[in-house]
This record gives C-alpha cells, sequence and structure tokens, in this order.
C-alpha cells in the first residue's frame, strides 16, 4: 500500500474512533479526505506529524527559529530559545521519545543537530532523519512492528 493511501486510512480510523457521529455524517470509509505532500520540508513534517497523531502518540512541529525585534530603530533577527540543532519533530509513541529531523533534497544535517542526535539516542530515544514519507513509514513500521496501517 503506498504511504497516502496508508495515512488516508489512518486518518479514516482516527476520525471513526475519536469522532464517531463526525465520522459517520461525513461518509464514514468514503469521506473525503485533505491530501499529504511530502515533497516540501513543510509538508513531510505535517505529514509526519499527522501520521503519528493518527497512530495513537504525541507529536509537535518545533519551530527552532530566532525572532525578529527592533533595535536602535532597524529590525534584527534575535536568537532563538530552543537547543541549538534540536529535530524539527519531537513526539512520544508508546512511551517512547522520538525526535525526527527533516531533511529534502540537498539539506544535510548540521554538526549541532549530530550532536542532539547522539545526545538523544544515548539517553534511549529514537531519532530519525526523514527525507520523505515512505523511508519513514519503513523505518516507523521497523520500530514499532506496524505494517498496515495507524492505530
Amino acid at each position: 500500500m503506498k504511504w497516502r493511501e496508508r495515512i488516508r486510512d489512518a486518518y479514516r480510523e482516527h476520525t471513526r474512533r475519536h469522532h464517531p457521529a463526525f465520522f459517520e455524517m461525513s461518509g464514514g470509509v468514503k469521506m473525503k479526505t485533505k491530501t499529504w505532500s511530502d515533497a516540501t520540508a513543510n509538508g513531510l513534517t505535517k505529514a509526519i506529524v499527522d501520521w503519528i497523531t493518527f497512530a495513537g502518540g504525541f507529536a509537535s512541529r518545533i519551530n527552532n527559529y530566532g525572532k525578529m525585534r527592533r533595535v536602535g530603530g532597524r529590525m534584527v533577527w534575535g536568537k532563538g530559545t530552543s537547543v541549538k540543532g534540536i529535530a524539527d519533530i519531537m513526539a512520544t509513541m508508546n512511551g517512547r521519545a522520538l525526535h525526527v529531523e527533516v531533511k529534502i533534497g540537498r539539506d544535510r544535517m548540521s554538526d549541532a543537530q549530530r550532536k542532539v542526535q547522539a545526545k538523544v539516542e544515548a539517553s534511549g530515544g529514537l531519532y530519525f532523519v526523514a527525507k520523505d514519507m515512505e523511508s519513514f513509514l519503513a523505518w516507523w513500521d521497523e520500530v514499532f512492528n506496524q505494517t498496515t496501517s495507524a492505530a
């Protein structure tokens, strides 16, 4: 099954379990769903966060950039408050910490990101560098022994 079919099925099952009246009023298994894309970093991030949520986990996108502020009459970027190199997605599934770094195209991990990855893995957390939804789901299936759809 292709990844878009898997996430659609997972969305429908999640909606059926958590919002049964809405599920039925929306056409049940024939309900229309939004579309997901892994062509951009934003699209892939959204698809991964949705997948983990539909599977029964908790996931959040981490915005780790600075803030524009006025200094001496001009606008400048200030430093962010998050840890340098923190992953794009932080999640929990079955009591396990998951950190997912999204990389599209030629984008590569920085030294700070590699250091964070080492710390996460040394502390027992899971870390994955996602380049597309297919590779993420292959990793997910391996880690969580789940080969059909999200719960």
